[in-house]
């Protein structure tokens, strides 16, 4: 956002300034009455008004940024709190799956088990069945047999 557009957002935004000529000031108008009557409600706590500024602040500035209506402004604004939710959900959802392993994990196993599980995955192999040995005869490949880089 250029100087100019940030100066027309500021201004929309303080509800105490008369809105300064630009593109957008009738528009404007009309999203200052509605925002104003969203926080004119009974009972209206801070944390609505703060909310409500944040709406029609996303709603300005995508009117501005991409010359739009106030309606497909508003569509912009009304798709991101749709994909917010969803992004929400799945985060409960991740959330709900860690806290079902980690209780898989602290129900499962005791002692010495927990040890050869724990083994087990940072071997990344069953420590009761492991993988065959490489055939090489002994110090084919073996740092012992190998010269000495610091000599």
């Amino acid at each position: 956002m250029n100087e100019e557009q940030q100066k027309i957002l500021q201004n929309f935004t303080n509800l105490e300034e008369e809105l300064i000529d630009s593109p957008h000031k009738e528009n404007f108008k009309i999203l200052r009455q509605a925002w104003d009557i969203e926080i004119q409600k009974p009972g209206c706590t801070q944390c609505i008004k703060n909310g409500a500024k944040n709406k029609y602040t996303q709603i300005a500035s995508n009117m501005i940024l991409h010359n739009f209506s106030i309606e497909e402004a508003k569509s912009i604004n009304d798709k991101r709190n749709e994909l917010n939710k969803k992004h929400t959900e799945v985060a409960k959802e991740i959330e709900n799956e860690i806290q079902a392993k980690i209780k898989e994990m602290k129900g499962g196993a005791e002692g010495g088990d927990l040890n050869k599980k724990l083994i087990e995955s940072l071997v990344g192999e069953s420590i009761d069945n492991p993988k065959p040995a490489d055939t090489k005869t002994e110090g084919e490949g073996s740092a012992i047999n190998q010269p000495n880089p610091f000599s």
